[in-house]
């Protein structure tokens, strides 16, 4: 159970984080747009409550699965709620485990980037380095701290947890 909450509050970190970088167009801000408008959110999400978001947005998240790892994640149960719920539409797609390592390659260089990469050391230590310093992927904890109710609450009472999800730099 507990690692089905902290997949959760990993999941609702993440679409945080990729919904306070959108404006009205669903496209993400820049640092000098963030800064110019007070780093504040747009008309697109509510800070608070459900729907999360006022205008239909699609996020993209990316998956490695080993083989004994179901590869689909339509009609999962829990990821149909989040979607009514949030009114964010999860566009999910999977690589096999095999795969990964170019797969992943292949998406930093491209700069097609998802909102979100799902799977277990997914990115390594000199991965999440790396692609920080090229500005590909942000930090969230000011993001989590601002609108991570849940996962604050959850860090709180396990606070192991926080060195597990957060990059200490």
């Amino acid at each position: 159970m507990k690692a089905r909450r902290v997949w959760s509050a990993l999941l609702a970190a993440m679409m945080i984080a990729a919904l306070a970088g959108c404006d009205s167009g669903g496209t993400s801000k820049t640092d000098s747009e963030s800064a110019a408008t007070g780093g504040e959110t747009s008309s697109v999400m509510n800070e608070t409550g459900f729907p999360i978001v006022n205008e239909p947005v699609t996020l993209k998240f990316v998956s490695y699965h080993g083989v004994a790892h179901n590869e689909n994640f339509e009609g999962i149960e829990q990821i149909d709620r989040w979607e009514q719920e949030t009114g964010i539409d999860l566009e999910f797609s999977t690589v096999p485990q095999t795969a990964w390592e170019t797969q992943k390659s292949l998406i930093f260089s491209s700069g097609d980037i998802p909102d979100m990469i799902v799977g277990n050391q997914a990115l390594t230590d000199a991965d999440v380095s790396s692609f920080a310093d090229q500005g590909l992927i942000i930090p969230l904890q000011d993001l989590v701290a601002k609108y991570g109710t849940n996962l604050n609450a959850i860090l709180e009472e396990n606070p192991h947890y926080r060195s597990k999800i957060f990059n200490a730099d």
